[in-house]
């Protein structure tokens, strides 16, 4: 969004990660404080991103706006049950036949996660966008050294190559993977997204957690017993100074023309 109170709204309650989990006592806090904030920088606008309905308290601001965004994939393993899904079977079996070693988050010196991030530069910011953040060893290790990233991955058994990564970020129930990577030069049908992904659900399922898939592939995960749900910005307009008005206009024009869009919408363009 390159117009608009966007680029100049101040995030609140995010990570520098594609989606930020949030626990019920940081959500309660962060829409404690919200109000206050406004208060002391009224000429900013404000936006709260990776929300979805559930998430919402009963009370929202006055002058906030939910746009729907995009469409993120859940799945709750609470009760410790493996997808339904004869993919996941299939992908199950793969993961067993192939035997690349799996890596846990203590694997990962510091060579190897400059390996990790040109395996997830490669899959995220070469291939998708070079919009998604840009790691550095830095960051991995303050998200690390913090709590909020457990890294993970396949690497060859003869050679010790890493061949796939993934980041676990974990907050409470709610597991989604902010980083994932694999070699794209090796063939598709060594199926390395399908055994990343896969091990990354075993451990949702051991955990009992709810994992959150984020965005994209989305055929794939509906496949594998995932279930499509809209994910919301909220943005709040200055409450005070030259552009309250303008952007307090353009966001209610914004609502009134985002009202009517279902997930459905969003999953006939290809969400």
């Amino acid at each position: 969004m390159s117009c608009g109170p966007w680029r100049r709204a101040i995030q609140v309650g995010s990570l520098p990660f594609s989606t930020t989990v949030r626990s019920e006592n940081t959500g309660e806090t962060m829409w404690k404080i919200l109000p206050e904030l406004r208060e002391e920088m009224p000429e900013r606008p404000f936006a709260v991103r990776n929300v979805l309905k559930t998430d919402l308290p009963e009370m929202l601001p006055e002058d906030a706006v939910l746009l729907p965004v995009r469409v993120v994939y859940v799945q709750d393993f609470s009760e410790g049950h493996p997808p339904r899904s004869k993919h996941y079977r299939r992908d199950f079996r793969l993961l067993e036949r192939a035997g690349l070693d799996q890596l846990e988050d203590g694997d990962f010196d510091d060579a190897r996660i400059r390996e990790a991030l040109g395996l997830y530069a490669q899959l995220y910011r070469n291939r998708y966008s070079i919009r998604h953040p840009d790691f550095t060893p830095e960051m991995i290790a303050l998200a690390r050294g913090r709590g909020w990233l457990r890294l993970g991955g396949l690497a060859d058994p003869v050679t010790g190559r890493l061949l796939g990564c993934f980041g676990l970020h974990m907050v409470g129930r709610t597991i989604t993977t902010p980083i994932f990577g694999h070699d794209l030069r090796l063939p598709p049908e060594e199926g390395l997204y399908r055994q990343l992904s896969t091990v990354v659900t075993n451990f949702a399922v051991q955990s009992r957690a709810y994992e959150n898939t984020s965005s994209g592939a989305g055929e794939f995960k509906r496949r594998r017993a995932f279930k499509p749900e809209l994910e919301y910005l909220m943005v709040m307009p200055p409450l005070a100074g030259p552009r309250r008005a303008g952007d307090h206009a353009m966001l209610k024009t914004c609502a009134a023309m985002m009202r009517k869009v279902t997930i459905d919408d969003f999953l006939a363009a290809g969400g």
